[in-house]
């Protein structure tokens, strides 16, 4: 059966300036209106799509048709679009594992960076390590001279020589780290000294305590034990340094900036200075102090907002899950995310300014098998085996369901997902591999705008974690750049337990197929390619647990298809010149 959706806006502009910040609205600010009436599949005339078709079936002319059983089709010609270089984003990742990946983005992100403090070069370890300030490069002895570059800086010192973009997470929780202290005992949220006798404290600092009581009890947090206050002026002036150090979006500088991390684990995560549970209210004024700021420095860099940790917070806000949605109530009982859409483009209507350019979305699989976890991407189908299931009461169909809210509610804003990981807390899962290039592949089919893996399945000392290969495959399966060409197309799988993802290159004269097996046995299907006419087919391969990607011996075709074969948990590049 053929999954509509509603289709992400893919080639509506982006960007847009602050005009209560004084600046100009530019032509970035129209707006596009799609149109999906009587389409269940296919193009939504703003770059987007109205839907896509389950795996066995492919789209033509706006509907969903089955094919053949144990066939591998692909079609040029069906639900043709482009897929966003930005996809192949990661976290953290040295110019190493950058180019090992054939990565396009590398994300400045995570619970450490809400309270980097940019002119001191302190992050905070938030309750992920007893919300100690902690400073970058402590024994660097330029410190404090014109020749020191703070981590930051070197961030993206690194991803420019090594040809990626950067993505900076900027802070909007109103607060920094107050001071660089070079070693033990660091300044924390819950010094022992104030707070006395804890729960716990840091076994390298018994200074720093985890904010309880000896019996549990949250402690009154005082954000002036670790922080200062910081102003979007504060946070602006850090995007205009780095528009003066590295140039503008446009010149090859920082070209992503995303609106702070998870705010609504701010309470949990960082309660030593935000101990309330965020609300809709805080979400809104969030993206108006702090958008505009960045506007200012950089017109040009694309804008993500709000940020997500994941399903729960795209329909509530952080005080609707400690007070039975009376925050939701109080606005029209909208759901969060769509809420925040609305707001969105009632603004840019109103001023003819872009505030946010991608819907920023955080998703980890709560339970289950990794390989399967990935239907929760898309399937209409699929219950999450995990709580939630049980609170949403239906598949999640994120892909699709974010889809449908962008086309409703704002088709100017993009989906970005810059967090995502498919392992369940287990790197070195074999399967893993599979699950990422799988979620790559839905990625691309699915118009995301931005994806970045948390953080690299590649360590600095080059150690491959098991998603590695399945990045590589999809990024860089031949060893020399070689990559799932640009613009998605129509795949799909009637061969029990295979799905196929399909790209070709601009000018069609090539087609890459990405065909896995995600059963526990080997399976054979025929390949079959409309329109071509080769007669062989270049093939490159991974099996789960293996330590390298293997080039195969090529496909002969037969009577214009070709057989392949794939053993239990295997996958296989594919690459069809067009004969």
């Amino acid at each position: 059966m053929g999954v509509l959706i509603g289709g992400a806006m893919l080639g509506c502009g982006g960007g847009g300036n602050g005009a209560d910040a004084g600046l100009t609205p530019t032509a970035d600010a129209q707006v596009c209106t799609p149109s999906c009436d009587g389409l269940t599949c296919g193009s939504d005339g703003c770059g987007g799509l109205c839907g896509t078709c389950s795996g066995d079936e492919l789209c033509s002319a706006g509907t969903c048709a089955p094919i053949a059983a144990g066939e591998i089709v692909v079609d040029i010609t069906s639900a043709a679009h482009p897929i966003h270089p930005e996809i192949y984003g990661v976290a953290f990742a040295n110019k190493a594992a950058l180019a090992t990946l054939g990565a396009t983005v590398n994300r400045w992100g995570g619970n450490g960076v809400t309270l980097y403090n940019w002119q001191l070069d302190v992050g905070n370890t938030a309750s992920d390590w007893y919300y100690e300030n902690i400073p970058n490069n402590a024994g660097d002895p330029t410190h404090g001279t014109a020749a020191y570059k703070s981590a930051a800086d070197r961030f993206v010192i690194d991803n420019q020589a090594a040809g990626v973009d950067s993505l900076i997470v900027v802070p909007t929780i109103g607060w920094t780290a107050k001071d660089r202290v070079t070693q033990h005992p660091y300044s924390c949220g819950f010094p022992t000294e104030v707070y006395g006798a804890q729960e716990s404290t840091d076994p390298y600092d018994a200074h720093c305590g985890n904010g309880r009581s000896p019996s549990g009890q949250e402690l009154t947090p005082d954000p002036t034990h670790v922080a200062t206050a910081a102003t979007p002026t504060f946070e602006g002036q850090w995007v205009s340094h780095l528009v003066s150090a590295f140039g503008a979006a446009a010149q090859g500088g920082v070209r992503w900036y995303a609106l702070d991390n998870e705010m609504m684990l701010w309470s949990s995560t960082h309660r030593d200075v935000h101990p309330a549970p965020v609300t809709y209210d805080e979400v809104w004024n969030a993206t108006l102090a702090y958008a505009p700021a960045i506007r200012a420095a950089d017109p040009g860099a694309k804008i993500l907002g709000y940020g997500s940790w994941g399903v729960l917070d795209l329909f509530n806000s952080g005080k609707d899950t400690v007070d039975g949605l009376s925050d939701q109530h109080a606005h029209g009982d909208v759901l969060l995310a769509p809420w925040y859409l609305d707001q969105l483009a009632a603004y840019e209507r109103d001023h003819g300014v872009r505030l946010v350019d991608c819907l920023d979305i955080h998703y980890y699989p709560q339970g289950g098998d990794a390989l399967e976890n990935t239907a929760s991407l898309w399937d209409a189908t699929y219950p999450d085996p995990s709580w939630v299931n049980g609170w949403l009461g239906e598949p999640i169909q994120l892909l699709p369901r974010v889809s449908g809210w962008l086309r409703d509610h704002n088709p100017n804003v993009g989906m970005c997902i810059t967090e995502y990981n498919f392992n369940l807390n287990d790197a070195d899962n074999p399967i893993a591999a599979l699950a990422e290039a799988e979620a790559l592949g839905l990625f691309g089919k699915f118009g995301v705008r931005l994806a970045t893996f948390w953080t690299t399945p590649i360590e600095d000392d080059g150690t491959h974690h098991a998603a590695a290969w399945g990045f590589q495959l999809m990024r860089n399966y031949d060893g020399a750049g070689a990559h799932f060409a640009d613009v998605s197309v129509g795949a799909a799988s009637s061969v029990d337990g295979v799905v196929a993802y399909a790209a070709t290159s601009a000018s069609g004269d090539a087609t890459t197929v990405l065909v896995i097996n995600k059963a526990n046995a080997a399976r054979t299907g025929t390949l079959r390619l409309p329109g071509f006419s080769a007669s062989v087919a270049h093939r490159w391969s991974f099996t789960a647990g293996g330590s390298a990607i293997t080039h195969d011996a090529d496909l002969g075709a037969q009577n214009g298809a070709f057989s392949v074969a794939l053993p239990a948990h295997a996958m296989a590049m594919i690459v069809v010149p067009k004969g």
